[in-house]
């Protein structure tokens, strides 16, 4: 019974320290929760931003409505510097590692939680980028009519 215990202490100290160059993998998906939830905010900051714009088309639309716009715009900026920065050091630093490192499973892990993440990045500032040049659309639109109404 003692040599038993010796064996599964001597298997949860490898467990724990797979990779004692780098962070732990907790550590890791801790970063990774906090990028998501970075990521998670900066769509409803697309929300707000489509909500506005569509309050902007309104016949008595509120004159503070460009201000609050602009915030926003300045905060998803802001964001998505701070959530790309993070995923770029993220990568690089997963790429930097030897190949026995690269053959284990915590790598494995981190390579696909990575992947992950910046695809569902990727996405929210593809859907943002969409979101701009649409009310970019609808105001080139509406500056037309006008002209054409006026004879312009």
């Amino acid at each position: 019974l003692p040599k038993q215990e010796n064996q599964n202490e001597n298997r949860h100290s490898k467990i724990s320290n797979i990779d004692d160059n780098g962070p732990t993998l907790i550590d890791f998906l801790h970063e990774i929760k906090l990028i998501r939830s970075n990521t998670d905010k900066f769509g409803e900051l697309i929300e707000e931003v489509k909500r506005i714009h569509a309050k902007m088309f309104e016949p008595m639309a509120n004159p503070k409505l460009e201000q609050e716009l602009e915030n926003k715009k300045e905060e998803i900026n802001k964001l998505s510097s701070e959530i790309s920065t993070k995923l770029n050091k993220m990568v690089q630093a997963n790429q930097n590692r030897d190949d026995n490192a690269k053959s284990n499973a915590q790598w494995r892990v981190e390579e696909l939680q990575i992947f992950d993440l910046t695809s569902h990045f990727r996405n929210t500032m593809i859907a943002y980028n969409e979101e701009t040049v649409a009310h970019h659309d609808r105001c080139k639109k509406i500056i037309l009519r006008t002209l054409e109404i006026c004879k312009l």
